[in-house]
């Protein structure tokens, strides 16, 4: 190839091609020069470039003295000296995804580089040829799911110009699901990029029906290469999901607290902003934090009228209220959302969030922008009272005054608010800014409701699956008609049973869930026009749903226009239709308690032994433990879980101790917690007082038995086993050795296997002590058979035998004709003749004997008994 070394001046190599050496094409060294290597074809060398110079090298560098280094086999550019950055870059290297570095660019097709090589801003094209080379990034967008009616967050996409003269981009276009796509701030279409800039334009999902939607962004451009640039775009609708109620008190099974349909609140749900609004995690909506209708400036605070309180946001736009212009008043959807359904005042509750001055009383109520649909009353606005939650209507000039919150632009709220459904505009003011003129909240999908196969109806803008007939029908042996709230959750939970429709999940909505079928633009019923429900009645239905404020009470909706009220002229004893309703988020909390139960075993009369039981919150929400019960003497308990909360696959601890005393014990506890399917957890407690403890609690011929406990004395006193009327003498190995408080001793004599027996110790002191006694403290085991080194063996071959209670007493092997049960005695080659110990488990070696070719049992025998495996194969 060619190689760069001068001792002085600058030395460059430019405009040749520089092929097939089988080393380096250019070898560039020295150290007192800037050599440059300039619009050069450089390819099919097993190196393009090797440098190995202490200079500062130039490998193309700019934009028009940049090469093309493409098919050499081993590096388009190498540097070995690390104290040296090459500069590599507007280089053309093979491929418009640059060159390959396996830490930098493994994405890059091109020309492999080392490290110590700046190869940034390559062409996406040849830098000896005048072309445009377009590239984007990201290349596609997936946005994954998005509630029906709201928009995505936009997504950016950035185009470059990789080639060597002026990228010009006509026209972006959209092909496919257009409608739920859009281009936004396109900076782009229509405009030139030199070399190596860029430009950007933004991309937002906005789906209006539950599918997945498609598209192909469309960018026509000079490339020669590519004169269109397709990018692929996706994007799910899914339906709304509506945020709880708030309520976790139960007041009955199935009611809102027991089952908590809806969302989880966000933690915190509020958040007070830098220049003091609120807002709130859950909608996205954006709140002035003085809830008490100050005044600010011009704008005189206090209650007001309905169009007084359109006027008062409009002067407090024109103030610049909190440095904001775009201030409404809030739609009755959004001032709903502020209800706590577990709380006694709301009110209360909003303050603690960091808002002032909410107004709590029996007239105190908020002004909404939503009219009144009823054809007769145009006159009425919606308001709602935020301590206790009900929402009525009221004369807009005539009746009580009202206080005005106002709110603003909704961020990006875990669960965002749906519109009203009114589109008429009432709001004397240029320009308009009630409910029907700014029509706030994601716009309802088209159609509303589908019908399924099933019968069932889908909301499609919650995902609700409601049953199709409103009436409260009977069905089976399921009666219908208006009931009271107690029954009302009775006939949902016998639809339940009955399967109706189908289905065995139905449940009594919530208030929210209720609500979310009002629109506000229609009267008795006001229901989306189009709905295909039957049955649908005037009067309320019940929400599962009770009033914190009042528990005889719980919340209904008037499903005629959309009163939603919790008072004594509907206390739960009233008759009130039913409207079932399934699907939904339904997120539990699930207790799991490990261990189920605790065994003690044998504990020294006496002293106390310790265990733990973990309760675990295995769920996807919040699960609070309200109480633990303690259990009988002598356990007790140190309670480390009552009254608390805990976050999903959070722990606590309940200790339980048991004081042992002499004779068997047993106990329970209670752990009682608002996880729906197991609210009442019983853990069973069993413990033995005992004089002394044996270990192990089981064994054979040999097994030493560990007796520990106090009272043996020093003098060496005898051990023995009783079994049914026999007593067996045990060989006394050790005795209270150093005043270790044990006892060792061996069983020597065949006991049948299978016998239980007490343990008796008889101490020597003080004199006339008498014996000691441990009923059924230890079990006498046959041998037992784990596993066979092989499961066939000719006449001669040596197989093991696994297992376990062997004895140290040789024993005998067997082979045993299945259907005779005639036996043929093996030679024993080994046999564990030393203590058990660890699992217990040893090993015994036996010969095949001449026998002929069949199936046998393999027979394992010691004096206390045996046991056997069968399927063992003699092969010829």
């Amino acid at each position: 190839g060619v190689v760069l070394e001068s001792a002085g001046g600058d030395v460059t190599l430019s405009n040749n091609t520089i092929t097939g050496n089988g080393n380096s094409g250019i070898y560039v060294a020295g150290a007192s020069t800037t050599p440059g290597v300039f619009k050069n074809r450089i390819h099919s060398n097993r190196i393009g470039v090797y440098c190995t110079t202490s200079a500062n090298p130039l490998v193309g560098g700019s934009i028009t003295k940049g090469n093309d280094i493409y098919n050499n086999s081993d590096y388009g550019v190498e540097n070995i000296t690390s104290s040296i950055l090459v500069n590599a870059r507007f280089n053309y290297w093979g491929s418009p995804s640059g060159p390959f570095h396996p830490t930098t660019n493994a994405a890059g097709t091109g020309n492999r580089v080392s490290d110590y090589v700046d190869y940034g801003n390559y062409f996406g094209v040849s830098a000896l040829e005048e072309a445009p080379n377009i590239s984007v990034s990201p290349p596609s967008k997936d946005f994954g799911s998005v509630a029906i009616g709201t928009p995505s967050p936009p997504q950016t996409f950035t185009f470059t110009n990789n080639g060597t003269v002026d990228l010009t981009i006509s026209k972006i276009d959209l092909e496919g699901d257009t409608a739920e796509f859009s281009v936004q701030n396109d900076r782009c279409s229509n405009q030139s990029l030199q070399p190596f800039s860029t430009c950007t334009m933004d991309v937002v999902f906005w789906p209006t029906s539950k599918a997945t939607k498609t598209a192909n962004v469309k960018v026509p451009s000079n490339d020669p290469d590519m004169a269109e640039l397709t990018i692929p775009l996706r994007g799910a609708g899914v339906p709304l999901d509506l945020g709880r109620t708030g309520q976790k008190k139960t007041y009955a099974e199935g009611d809102d607290g027991y089952i908590r349909a809806g969302i989880l609140w966000p933690s915190p749900r509020f958040v007070v902003n830098d220049d003091t609004t609120v807002t709130d995690n859950l909608t996205g909506l954006v709140w002035a934090p003085d809830a008490g209708t100050p005044s600010v400036g011009p704008c005189e605070g206090g209650t007001k009228s309905w169009q007084e309180a359109l006027d008062y946001v409009a002067c407090l736009n024109a103030n610049n209220y909190l440095g904001y212009g775009d201030w409404r008043l809030p739609n009755v959807n959004e001032l709903e959302s502020l209800n706590h359904a577990d709380l006694t005042n709301s009110a209360s509750w909003l303050m603690s969030q960091g808002f002032n001055n909410v107004a709590s009383c029996a007239t105190c109520f908020y002004w909404s922008s939503t009219t009144w649909a009823h054809p007769d009353y145009p006159g009425y606005a919606w308001v709602v009272f935020v301590d206790e939650g009900h929402i009525y209507a009221d004369d807009k000039i005539g009746g009580y005054d009202g206080y005005t919150w106002p709110v603003r632009e909704m961020s990006s709220g875990l669960t965002p608010l749906w519109q009203t459904g009114q589109t008429v505009t009432y709001d004397a003011n240029t320009p308009q800014a009630d409910d029907g003129a700014l029509r706030q909240g994601v716009s309802w999908p088209d159609p509303r409701f589908s019908t399924n196969p099933d019968a069932t109806v889908t909301d499609n803008l919650t995902g609700l699956i409601w049953a199709p007939d409103a009436g409260t029908p009977t069905v089976g042996t399921c009666t219908g008609g208006a009931k009271d709230w107690t029954a009302a959750l009775a006939y949902v939970a016998c639809l339940n049973t009955s399967a109706y429709l189908g289905h065995d999940d139905w449940r009594l909505p919530n208030r929210r869930e209720l609500y979310s079928l009002i629109d506000h633009s229609r009267f008795d019923p006001a229901l989306p026009a189009g709905h295909p429900f039957t049955g649908v009645q005037t009067d309320p239905y019940w929400s599962s749903t009770t009033s914190s404020f009042n528990t005889a009470n719980a919340f209904n909706v008037r499903i005629s226009d959309g009163y939603v009220f919790a008072g004594n002229t509907y206390p739960k004893t009233s008759p009130l239709f039913v409207w079932p309703v399934r699907g939904g988020v339904v997120l539990n909390p699930d207790i799991l308690v490990t261990p189920s139960a605790l065994d003690f075993g044998n504990v020294l009369i006496g002293s106390t032994l310790t265990k733990e039981i973990e309760v675990k919150n295995s769920g996807a929400i919040s699960l609070l433990i309200d109480s633990v019960s303690a259990p009988a003497t002598p356990f007790s308990i140190t309670d480390g879980c009552s009254g608390k909360s805990l976050a999903p696959n959070e722990t606590c601890i309940i200790q339980v101790h048991f004081e042992a005393a002499q004779g068997e014990f047993t106990s329970s506890l209670d752990i009682v917690s608002d996880d729906p399917n197991e609210s009442l957890v019983t853990v069973d407690l069993t413990g033995r007082g005992v004089f002394f403890t044996v270990s192990p609690e089981e064994g054979t011929i040999g097994t030493i038995l560990e007796l520990s406990g106090p009272g043996f004395g020093t003098k060496k006193g005898k051990v023995a086993l009783h079994a049914g009327t026999i007593s067996y003498a045990l060989k006394v190995l050790e005795w209270n050795l150093g005043g270790s408080n044990v006892v060792k001793a061996q069983l020597t004599k065949p006991i049948p296997g299978g016998a239980l027996c007490d343990v008796i110790l008889y101490p020597k002191e003080p004199k006339g002590a008498s014996p000691i006694l441990e009923p059924g403290a230890f079990g006498v085991k046959k041998p037992l058979i784990l596993e066979l080194s092989s499961m066939e063996g000719g006449i001669g071959q040596t197989i093991k035998i696994r297992g376990k209670f062997l004895g140290t007493k040789k024993g005998k092997v067997y082979l045993e004709n299945p259907m005779t049960k005639v036996r043929k005695s093996c030679k024993v080659l080994s046999w564990p003749t030393t203590p058990e110990g660890g699992t217990g488990e040893r090993e015994v070696a036996f010969t095949v004997p001449k026998v002929i070719s069949a199936i046998y049992n393999v027979v394992l025998q010691n004096p206390v008994g045996e046991d056997l495996v069968e399927g063992f194969f003699v092969s010829p």
